[in-house]
């Protein structure tokens, strides 16, 4: 019995040595009531091999049960919904400080260095007066870009930047460069319609068939280019006339005492090609001419008496030179009492066949 005994305790010995040796690194977990809730391996911990393993060295998996819980009667809470995710704020991104330039020590002139000449040059360079690089000496391009900002500021251009400079430079009231506004590129003129030129050392001659709207041809042609030619007609030579030469041509009859019929007839070339003393459109209007009239006659209508005077030394229709009967118009219809203007229109004798009478000295006085 003991020796059964003896066996069995240097058994368990020996296992319970094994069991230390190998479980060293073997981490036991145990639940509140200290039951062994898991096992895990170190990853140097050695894995034992499962008697159900395949043959390619791969552990089986160990069948899994689960148990259902039995029904309960009590109503089961339904399980909350886990939390929405919460966007994370965005923080605020720092203003950067204002850059703090340097207190001015003394006057910087051509020569000088140092940090405060860096200073200067960065501060003209970010108003627009120092375009070259940044040395921190006090050379040629910063005595230019000083004076550029005295010139700006209505100090004396000396290149001479003194403290009191210096502190108006790196203040917020230095004033940068101003960029010039572009001049606006002027619209190029229309180049003009030149001016046709004529041989009127020997004018061309009449067609012999008037010239009007919607003529065409070459003594078109030719009244186009003399028009243009005295200033009348700005447009191209086309050869037709249409409403711009007819204008032309009204203009040109105006101011040469012509009737503006906007017809170019006899008078009208002649006028055009032939007259020396042919008014351009730059001359004034040819003036009408004073009628003179030697004699002027008043009706009496009611006496049907004319009485004809003539002038006095003052060229005023004063002296009588004759008084003659005369008939005008019918009871029907009576001649009209106003001022008339002869127009030339006279006869010795004149018989009116609606009357069937004779009359002499008979003058048309209602044109």
């Amino acid at each position: 019995m003991m020796k059964r005994m003896t066996a069995a305790l240097l058994a368990l010995f020996l296992l319970l040595t094994t069991a230390f040796a190998l479980a060293e690194d073997v981490v036991i977990l145990t639940d509140e009531q200290g039951n062994d809730v898991t096992a895990e391996a170190l990853p140097d911990a050695p894995v034992p091999l499962d008697p159900g393993a395949d043959s390619s060295g791969d552990v089986a998996p160990a069948p899994v049960q689960t148990e259902e819980p039995a029904p309960s009667s009590e109503p089961v809470s339904p399980t909350p919904a886990p939390p929405l995710p919460v966007a994370p704020l965005l923080q605020a991104q720092p203003i950067p400080a204002a850059t703090v330039w340097p207190t001015p020590e003394g006057t910087l002139k051509y020569g000088s260095s140092g940090v405060i000449v860096t200073a200067l040059q960065e501060r003209l360079m970010q108003l627009g007066y120092y375009s070259f690089r940044i040395t921190g000496n006090y050379q040629e391009n910063t005595r230019a870009a000083v004076e550029k900002f005295q010139k700006a500021h209505g100090y004396s251009q000396t290149g001479v930047a003194t403290a009191a400079l210096q502190l108006l430079i790196f203040s917020a009231d230095a004033k940068p460069v101003t960029t010039p506004t572009p001049k606006p590129t002027p619209t190029p003129k229309p180049t003009p319609t030149p001016i046709a030129t004529l041989d009127m050392s020997n004018p061309p001659k009449y067609p012999g068939s008037t010239q009007a709207q919607g003529s065409t041809g070459a003594a078109a042609r030719l009244i186009q280019q003399r028009l243009q030619q005295l200033g009348y007609y700005t447009s191209n030579i086309t050869g037709t006339i249409g409403s711009v030469t007819v204008a032309a041509i009204q203009a040109f009859q105006r101011n040469n005492g012509l009737a503006a019929d906007g017809v170019v007839g006899p008078l009208s070339w002649a006028k055009l090609f032939n007259d020396p003393n042919v008014r351009p459109a730059s001359a004034p209007a040819t003036p009408k001419p004073v009628p003179n009239v030697p004699y002027r006659m008043t009706i009496d209508t009611t006496n049907q008496i004319v009485t004809v005077y003539g002038k006095d030394s003052r060229g005023q229709y004063t002296n009588v030179v004759r008084r003659m009967i005369c008939s005008t118009g019918t009871d029907s219809n009576p001649t009209k009492e106003k001022l008339y203007v002869l127009n030339g229109r006279t006869a010795r004798w004149c018989y009116f066949p609606k009357w069937g009478s004779h009359a002499q000295y008979w003058t048309r006085i209602d044109a």
